[in-house]
């Protein structure tokens, strides 16, 4: 439905997708103005139509991991462990296609741990950016 499709998408879906985002916490009590901080990024042209591009054409990303895996090049991963989004057992493929990524799952944390988490979140961030990078073997 190349014409229908994306106007069914606009009209159905978009319109409740802000408060559907709520879900991406473990406790969206404390994220109370989150739908209308998400509506501010909804405004972007092609916002909606990037989004439906991803829920009906998701890629296999297993053999791009395995890309990154190959290169050598550091990788951080931080997951919650809550996420139903993206859920957290998806973690185990990235991780076995990148054996030396470094990996921290964040307890009490969905699919925004960098919010939900930020006093675990941000320390591990910054010292994974201050760290020297290790020369590839590969």
């Amino acid at each position: 439905m190349p014409v229908i499709g994306p106007l069914l998408w606009q009209a159905i879906e978009m319109p409740h997708m802000a408060e559907d985002q709520l879900t991406d916490f473990v406790d969206p009590t404390r994220w109370p103005d989150w739908p209308a901080r998400y509506r501010v990024q909804m405004q972007y042209r092609g916002f909606g139509r990037a989004l439906r591009s991803t829920s009906i054409n998701e890629p296999d990303l297993e053999p791009i991991y395995a890309k990154v895996g190959k290169v050598g090049t550091r990788s951080l991963l931080i997951w919650g462990k809550e996420d139903h989004s993206v859920p957290f057992e998806y973690s185990a493929m990235v991780r076995k296609a990148i054996p030396e990524i470094e990996f921290h799952p964040i307890d009490h944390a969905a699919h925004l741990p960098q919010m939900e988490q930020a006093t675990v979140v941000n320390p591990l961030l910054i010292q994974f950016l201050r760290a020297k990078p290790v020369p590839s073997a590969k």
